[in-house]
Parts: C-alpha cells; sequence; structure tokens
C-alpha cells in the first residue's frame, strides 16, 4: 500500500506515475486538504516533462490546453554575470559533430584561436527563441529537428487538476485530510 502525503502538482504526479506503472496489487492512497489548497503559479519546466507526459500517455495538445501552457525552448537569465548581461540556456543539441567528436569541441577549438561566435549562435533552441518562432514537430531520427528541444510553462493549480483526473481514473483514492 502506497500513501502519498500532500497534493498539488508533485503528490498527483506520483500518484499518476504510480497507477500507471504500478500493478493492482497495490492500492495508492493520496491525502491532501482542501483547506491548505494549491499554490496557484505559473510553472515553468525542463524538457524531461515531456518524457512524463509522454509515459502517462498524454496528448500533447490536449496537454497544453487544460494547463493553459505555453511552449519554452530554455530558461534566459537577465543579469547573469553583471547588469545588462544576458545568458540563453537553450534546451536541446547544437551544431553537429564529426566521426567521434561532438560539435562544442569544434567549437572550443574555434573559440581557443579567436573566434567571436557565441556557441549559442549554434543551437536551434536559442535561435528559435530569440526569433520567437516555434511550432511542435516529429523529430526524424537524423534531420534537423533532432537537436530541437522543449519545455512548458502552465498553470500548476490546472495541471494538478489534470494529473488528479488521470490518477483517480486509473484507482488512485483520494482522503481530505
Amino acid at each position: 500500500r502506497f500513501v502519498i502525503v500532500g497534493g498539488g502538482t508533485a503528490g498527483w504526479m506520483t500518484a499518476a506515475l504510480f497507477a500507471r506503472f504500478l500493478d493492482s496489487r497495490y492500492s495508492i492512497t493520496l491525502v491532501e486538504s482542501d483547506a491548505i489548497g494549491t499554490v496557484g503559479v505559473g510553472e515553468a519546466t525542463i524538457p524531461m516533462l515531456r518524457l512524463v507526459n509522454r509515459a502517462l500517455g498524454f496528448e500533447e495538445a490536449e496537454f497544453v490546453r487544460a494547463t493553459q501552457g505555453s511552449f519554452k525552448l530554455g530558461i534566459e537569465f537577465d543579469g547573469w554575470r553583471e547588469e545588462g548581461h544576458r545568458y540563453m540556456h537553450a534546451f536541446g543539441g547544437m551544431g553537429r559533430g564529426l566521426a567521434f567528436l561532438p560539435f562544442y569541441q569544434f567549437w572550443l577549438r574555434y573559440a581557443a584561436e579567436g573566434g567571436e561566435k557565441s556557441i549559442w549562435n549554434f543551437s536551434p533552441g536559442a535561435k528559435a527563441a530569440y526569433a520567437h518562432k516555434f511550432a511542435p514537430l516529429n523529430a526524424a531520427p537524423n534531420g534537423p529537428s533532432n537537436n530541437l528541444a522543449w519545455a512548458y510553462h502552465f498553470d500548476a493549480g490546472l495541471y494538478a487538476q489534470f494529473l488528479r483526473k488521470y490518477a483517480e481514473a486509473n484507482g488512485v483514492k483520494r482522503v481530505e485530510g
């Protein structure tokens, strides 16, 4: 028997994953309090959430609609080194390797020899983010899209409700308390 104490995104995600991957020998109960409530904030994620959603069988379009979500291609840090400096950590790969060497090895050589272009100039995610252009796509194994990764920004309370609906439909019991 599994008991999860606390709901919200973390509790309901755990319950949903347990319901999906544990067999019927196990019972799953989630204890949460309506009196405490969920913090109604925007949730910023990393690309790994796509794997969680895929494992649960969620269709991306349905998930985005249900959570009032948007797509994100990276995380930008404003004032990273100093006032006015910006740093974009884009998701996904960059450049293309050659033989046994990944792209960044070639870029390090380029930079050591005085090259001035940022490594992020070779990132499809950074380029798309700065151009404000993106649409989800099906990645071809060796196509240009295989270096593109994305995540989401969404309403955490709505995601918890989305997960709860799935979890309860798959046998999770909720206890108020």
